[in-house]
């Protein structure tokens, strides 16, 4: 049943393009009916998941690594799905309107299907490597979303900008992932709760946390990643409301609430999380305020809201996991009906600028309805659900230690009050005061841009007059997944005169107070909050690497193949060494106890000696060659004296082969090969020999003293069946056993068919 979930609409998203006709025209509602009929399965599942029987799913994918395809549908995966489903349904009923004559429409549900079922695999993953497949899912499918639009410029630099900031993140994040594994031999979510004590003792603690607290702030579009998301806007609306405001950018905060029970009590992360989101909550608030187009203000709201989110959740207390919660469920649906509504005005007037907009109230008075209940939700006016969770975040601000106890919540209210602020802009610069010049008349929007956003809408009064309503069912479960431990969540939209009551009045009066001056406060915080400096920080890292970064190549790779040769030398040289120094061998004493060795042994090792060194004297290159090959036809040799004559004639074969190849060669770069050298060069490249050589010597002789199994035949046979499910023992030996050196031998034939390709084809461009 899980897996139907994130199943569903990926494989109707896969087969959009082959529906007949009837259902091509109507892809919005095909759309909205798969994510519905998900809502309702989650529904179904209320009950379970409130009794505390979780249905979970579990196949042994890779084993041997701890990757397994597992899946928990506990009370926070059940409120993710129900969010996702919920809001994703409203969005695909909109885009029926919306997208109805976009040049890119089924490239468009064929994406948003396949991003909502990669959301929902990841809110569902219970083993860390599938969640990251996942999250790349998402990645993926929101860059080709961003670049919709792939003929303009402007989208495909906004994706690629995208892509690269959260791919980097997630990359990040994948190896703090690999840190917990290293530690803990688990990827599963359930034991890594189970164990988190464990985890806490490790010294690989601190860079697990810092590796992974940068994969969810990217992904959230965290200060200082925030510059992404603004610019993915470039997408349409229903892929901004959806991924960028509802539930892609949620991913980071989801994982920050995943991961409360294993870091919880840790101090490096719930300061970190704390300073980063109060940063992000005022940064982003302040950036909002400064926007006139309607897209760019609601972007630059979320990144706020996700700030706030992450702070609370960073706090790991049963009553900040509880507040986070329920405002997240707020913010999905008063932002998502804000940004539905910035669509429909731009589909309607033609542009989303406010100073070019005023007065729509009276042309479109059912969505200024909409627009008006969702932000003042927004600027948490009672009795909207935004009142509500706002309160309980005040609430459990004020319960927190420490320096928190005190700067969280004044944070808090400086981020509220800059909240209200943005929202009245929203409002009132949209839909009231004189009308001003626009591209085209203002029409009203069909019921279909206002049913979507108006049953938000609906969803935002009614959680905000009755808050008990998705209390025990829905936020309890939710908050009892995220801190491992039972949660009794009571809420009410009237919590008598208290301090958060207090706050929240405060936060209303100097909101309202502050929009008449949103003028003068731009001017005076403009110079710390511009997002010039960070968008030219991304610029320049671009620039490094289109530029700088091959500079640095060509300095390297500059055709000097006896500086390649050093250069490969001294890196072997010093793993080797590290190796060495590490391993508790045993010393090289009693090396040849047990071995017999006669003159002829001694005289095929003098004989290799002597022709290595002659190798260095000799001054033509046709003798250096076949002075090479002899030194090959006695280590062939040496191989025959002891027993190994398939090696030996392997080795007679490379070496004809290669005297052959160094001839052809040659002739075609005879020019490397008079660049002359100081002799002081020349005596660092005989030292670096000397001592390559040298180190080769002592590997070998540790590698013969290194005690060896017998026989490694008995396993291969005992365990081709048992282990690799086959019956061929070679063809499970080239295959699984011995895969990575089957997949190199394959690799080496390929370079060398790809050398011999170009030698030929260079012969025949010459005639």
């Amino acid at each position: 049943m899980i897996l139907l979930f994130f199943a569903l609409p990926m494989g109707v998203g896969a087969v959009l393009p082959f529906l007949p006709s009837l259902l091509r025209r109507n892809l919005g509602l095909v759309s909205a009916g798969v994510t519905a009929s998900l809502f309702g399965l989650a529904l179904t599942q209320i009950p379970r998941v409130s009794d505390g029987r979780p249905p979970v799913f579990s196949f042994d994918w890779v084993p041997s690594m701890g990757v397994n395809l597992s899946f928990l549908l506990d009370g926070y995966a059940l409120f993710f799905v129900l969010l996702i489903t919920g809001i994703g349904s409203l969005i695909f009923l909109y885009s029926q309107q919306y997208m109805a004559h976009h040049p890119h429409r089924l490239k468009f549900y064929s994406w948003m299907l396949v991003f909502a079922g990669a959301m929902l695999g990841l809110v569902t993953s219970s083993n860390l490597i599938v969640l990251y497949l996942f999250w790349e899912m998402t990645t993926i499918s929101s860059f080709f979303l961003i670049g919709l639009s792939d003929r303009e410029e402007g989208s495909r630099w906004n994706a690629v900008q995208a892509l690269v900031v959260t791919t980097l993140g997630s990359l990040t994040m994948l190896a703090g992932f690999l840190l917990i594994y290293v530690t803990l031999g688990t990827f599963e979510l359930r034991e890594i709760w189970a164990r988190a004590s464990e985890l806490q003792e490790s010294p690989l603690l601190i860079p697990t946390v810092a590796l992974i607290i940068v994969g969810a702030v990217t992904k959230s579009a965290l200060f200082p990643f925030h510059i992404w998301l603004p610019s993915a806007m470039v997408a349409p609306t229903p892929v901004s409301a959806f991924l960028h405001s509802a539930t892609m950018v949620k991913a980071g905060v989801f994982l920050v609430a995943r991961l409360t029970p294993v870091f919880v009590g840790v101090a490096q992360w719930e300061v970190t999380l704390v300073i980063l989101g109060m940063a992000t909550l005022v940064i982003g608030g302040v950036l909002a305020l400064r926007q006139h187009d309607l897209k760019a203000l609601l972007a630059y709201s979320t990144v706020s809201q996700l700030g706030m989110m992450v702070a609370l959740y960073g706090l790991g207390t049963d009553l900040a996991a509880q507040a986070a919660t329920l405002h997240l469920m707020s913010h999905a649906t008063f932002k998502g009906a804000m940004f539905l509504v910035a669509g429909a005005i731009e589909h309607e007037t033609g542009t989303r600028d406010l100073r070019r907009l005023g007065g729509l109230v009276g042309a479109m008075p059912g969505l200024a309805v909409v627009a008006t209940i969702a932000a003042l939700s927004s600027g948490g006016i009672p009795p909207l659900s935004g009142f509500v969770s706002k309160e309980v975040l005040l609430d459990a601000s004020l319960a927190s230690s420490g320096v928190e106890g005190w700067l969280l919540p004044l944070v808090l209210v400086v981020g509220s009050v800059i909240t209200l602020t943005y929202s009245l802009k929203f409002l009132l610069g949209a839909f009231f005061g004189s009308p001003r010049y626009a591209t085209q008349s203002p029409q009203k929007p069909s019921l279909a841009l206002v049913l979507a956003p108006g049953v938000m809408a609906v969803a935002i009064v009614t959680i905000g007059v009755y808050p008990a309503l998705v209390a025990g069912d829905l936020i309890s479960p939710a908050v009892a997944a995220i801190t491992q431990r039972p949660a009794d969540v009571s809420l009410h939209l009237w919590n008598g005169f208290n301090l958060p009551l207090a706050l929240s009045v405060v936060v209303i009066v100097a909101g309202i107070a502050a929009y008449p001056h949103i003028g003068r406060i731009n001017d005076l915080l403009s110079p710390a909050t511009t997002r010039g400096t960070f968008v030219r920080g991304y610029q320049a890292t671009v620039d490094f690497t289109y530029s700088a970064v091959p500079r640095i190549y060509w300095h390297l790779q500059n055709g000097d193949l006896r500086r390649y040769v050093v250069v490969i030398i001294l890196v072997v040289m010093a793993l080797v060494t590290a190796g060495l120094i590490r391993a508790d061998g045993p010393p090289f004493s009693d090396l040849t106890k047990d071995v017999d060795l006669g003159v002829l042994d001694y005289g095929l090792a003098a004989l290799v000696g002597l022709g290595g060194i002659a190798i260095i004297f000799r001054r033509r290159r046709l003798e250096a060659v076949f002075n090479l090959g002899f030194v090959g036809i006695l280590v062939a040799a040496i191989f025959a004296l002891y027993s190994a004559p398939d090696l030996a004639l392997t080795q007679i074969v490379v070496e004809l082969l290669m005297v052959v190849l160094f001839m052809l060669g040659l002739r075609h770069m005879l020019r490397m090969f008079n660049v002359s050298a100081a002799r002081s060069v020349v005596a660092l490249q005989l030292v670096f020999s000397a001592a390559f050589g040298a180190l080769v010597t002592v590997l070998l002789l540790a590698v013969l003293v290194t005690p060896q199994h017998p026989s490694i035949s008995p396993f291969f046979i005992e365990n081709t069946e048992a282990v690799a499910k086959a019956k061929n023992v070679v063809n499970t030996i080239l295959v699984d056993f011995r895969g990575f050196d089957t997949l190199g031998e394959i690799t080496v034939v390929a370079i060398a068919a790809v050398a011999v390709f170009a030698m030929v084809r260079a012969v025949r461009e010459r005639g």
